[in-house]
């Protein structure tokens, strides 16, 4: 086999190892985990892409009962910036207990803390990996007795509903609070 030939092949096999890569994200960006390792499961939203829904991030919330952090989100104004941001994102939701217990002096940094820049679906975490909220601080996704889990290294709160999508982005309820120290 000549070097041109030897050329020739490994850019074919190149080409043919990107086109597998991206059959493989397509193929999974559009499946959903039913159950985790031990038989438990999480909710999953019905809706198949972020495009097809086109509802506002307090109406969803207030849809799936996280009516507290809506509520806390309308009145500090910082929904408007969420749905006129350019980029989508994820909004860890706290449950309305959770919220109950809420003690924060500034609603920005409960927002940016409860913010991802980039969007997330439950079938394609990569666990135990650092994601940068949007105030800075980092959160980790994890399975833990066959729940998934996320924690900023001060709480650790369960993933209660997964995959809601709403207009700019997707919204995963939280048992927790994830407030930096």
């Amino acid at each position: 086999m000549t070097k041109e030939q030897k050329r020739l092949m490994t850019y074919i096999a190149l080409i043919v190892f990107m086109m597998v890569v991206v059959t493989s994200i397509y193929i999974f960006s559009n499946s959903k985990p039913v159950d985790t390792d031990n038989g438990n499961s999480i909710s999953v939203s019905d809706s198949e892409t972020v495009s097809e829904n086109k509802n506002d991030i307090i109406s969803v919330l207030n849809q799936n009962g996280v009516t507290e952090f809506a509520t806390f989100l309308e009145n500090s104004n910082l929904a408007k910036e969420i749905m006129s941001a350019t980029e989508n994102v994820t909004v860890l939701a706290p449950t309305n207990s959770a919220m109950k217990e809420l003690n924060v002096e500034d609603p920005i940094v409960l927002i940016q803390s409860h913010v991802l820049p980039i969007v997330l679906y439950s079938n394609t975490l990569t666990l135990e990996v650092p994601i940068a909220t949007s105030f800075g601080n980092n959160v980790l996704f994890s399975v833990n007795n066959g729940e998934l889990n996320i924690s900023n290294g001060d709480v650790d709160s369960t993933v209660i509903n997964a995959d809601i999508p709403f207009e700019n982005g997707n919204i995963f309820i939280i048992s927790d609070l994830l407030l930096p120290n």
